[in-house]
C-alpha cells in the first residue's frame, strides 16, 4: 500500500512540476514571439504577424464574426498598401499559463499616416486597442491559435505632425 502511496504522490509531484515549466516557458516564449509579431506589424509583414499562429490561427472581431487565416492576410495586406506607421507601443498586460494553453492580453497604440480608400486622402491616426490571445504549448514552442480584441478601439484623427 505504502509503495502505490509514493508512486501517486510522485506522479503528481512530476505533473505539478510539468505544469509549472510549461507556465515558466510561456512567460520566457510568448514575449519573445509577441515581439516578433509588433516587428512584423511595424515591417508591415502581414506574414510575419502570423508566423508564430497554429495552423487553425483566426481572428475574433469585435462583431464575434471569426475572420480565417487567408481572409486577414488579404485584408491586412490591403491595410498596410496604404499606411505608415510611425510608432507601436505594446504592452504585456497578462500571460496566464495553465498546463499546454495559456491566455495573454496586450494592448497596443500605434500612430499611423492612413491613405483612405475611397478619397485618397491621407489622414494621421492614433489606434489604441487590446487585445485577448489563446496560445496552445505546441512541439515547436507556445503559437498563438486565437487573437479576440477586448472591447471597442480608441481611434482619433491627429493634428499632423
Amino acid at each position: 500500500m505504502r509503495h502505490g502511496t509514493a508512486s501517486l504522490l510522485l506522479c503528481l509531484l512530476a505533473a505539478c512540476f510539468a505544469v509549472t515549466v510549461a507556465a515558466q516557458e510561456a512567460k520566457d516564449q510568448i514575449p519573445a514571439r509577441l515581439a516578433d509579431i509588433r516587428a512584423a506589424i511595424l515591417a508591415r509583414n502581414a506574414d510575419g504577424i502570423v508566423h508564430w499562429g497554429t495552423k487553425d490561427w483566426h481572428v475574433v472581431d469585435r462583431s464575434g464574426a471569426v475572420v480565417e487565416r487567408e481572409a486577414y492576410l488579404t485584408r491586412t495586406r490591403a491595410l498596410f498598401g496604404r499606411i505608415e506607421i510611425e510608432s507601436l507601443e505594446t504592452r504585456i498586460d497578462l500571460i496566464e499559463a495553465n498546463g499546454k494553453e495559456a491566455s495573454v492580453e496586450i494592448t497596443q497604440t500605434m500612430i499611423r499616416r492612413e491613405r483612405d480608400p475611397a478619397t485618397g486622402q491621407a489622414a494621421r491616426w492614433r489606434v489604441h486597442y487590446r487585445e485577448r490571445q489563446r496560445w496552445s504549448l505546441t512541439a515547436d514552442g507556445w503559437r498563438v491559435d486565437q487573437v479576440a480584441f477586448i472591447g471597442d478601439s480608441d481611434r482619433r484623427e491627429l493634428p499632423e505632425a
